[in-house]
């Protein structure tokens, strides 16, 4: 266990239009799976777009999570003997949710529902997250995810990692004011915690937004081993062997490290835990 190909997929959405966004997003599936991967991310929102104006137009574009697109997607994951996590408008009952599903062979289903939301786009009109951060163990390695406002806040990733985590997947939409923080805070995190991160994110223009690209996979040591571009589709790939974030010593020299986990003062966190 730990050795896997990781794949990102950067894609253009559009903006309300369900039905096409799931054809690519399937297209997309199948080509990182005949290519080799073992796990795919895909955007946040992927499935609709993000720059909604309404509640009543995030009802529109929602589907739950037992809907017949998200299982075709399981289909064409057990199919191909790939995981994937995918990014859509969750409706359940009442509720709505900017959700990602992980989905993957033997109908294999996990749900994350955003817990940070801002006052933007969708945000502004779905329900905070309400389950708990998870780590999953899958057959290459513990694997968590999230979505984009969430990776702001390294208590998000820091929980994950107390958890085990090996490899965070995030689902990200990020617009022009990301760009110069966007590829330095999963460096950080990643190096923070010792763990490989996979981030896709998405390009194109929607309602005066330009989004940035420049999905990106980096390994435990926050060092990049694949990038996207900033305008273009495209799907990157690295072989990661995830057993490696398992080792939190960093050696500095001969006898000499650090350790992230071990190192820390709980005592003094009170502020940050409460």
């Amino acid at each position: 266990m730990g050795k896997c190909m990781v794949a990102a997929c950067q894609m253009e959405i559009l903006m309300g239009d369900l039905e096409e966004n799931i054809h690519e997003v399937e297209r997309f599936l199948k080509i990182a799976a005949k290519k080799g991967a073992d796990i795919v991310v895909f955007p946040e929102c992927a499935l609709t777009g993000y720059s909604v104006r309404s509640r009543e137009e995030a009802e529109l574009l929602s589907i739950t999570v037992d809907s017949d697109h998200i299982k075709n997607f399981a289909k064409i994951c057990h199919e191909f003997q790939i995981y994937a996590v995918i990014g859509f408008i969750e409706r359940d009952g009442a509720k709505l949710y900017n959700s990602v599903v992980m989905l993957g062979p033997n109908n294999f289903q996990a749900i994350h529902r955003k817990i940070h939301t801002s006052f933007v786009g969708i945000d502004r009109f779905v329900d905070e997250g309400n389950i708990p951060l998870k780590v999953y163990e899958l057959p290459f390695g513990k694997i968590g995810f999230y979505i984009c406002y969430d990776h702001n806040f390294p208590e998000t990733a820091r929980s994950l990692a107390l958890d085990g985590v090996q490899l965070i997947c995030i689902s990200t939409n990020w617009n022009e004011q990301a760009k110069h923080i966007a590829l330095a805070l999963s460096k950080v995190r990643a190096f923070e915690n010792n763990v490989f991160i996979a981030c896709a994110d998405r390009i194109g223009m929607e309602r005066g937004n330009r989004f940035i690209g420049l999905s990106h996979i980096t390994n435990q040591y926050g060092t990049l081993v694949a990038q996207a571009g900033e305008f273009q589709e495209e799907i990157i790939f690295a072989s990661l062997d995830l057993d490696l974030a398992d080792e939190k010593k960093i050696m500095v020299r001969e006898n000499e490290y650090v350790d992230f986990m071990a190192d820390r003062r709980v005592d003094f966190y009170h502020k940050i835990i409460k």
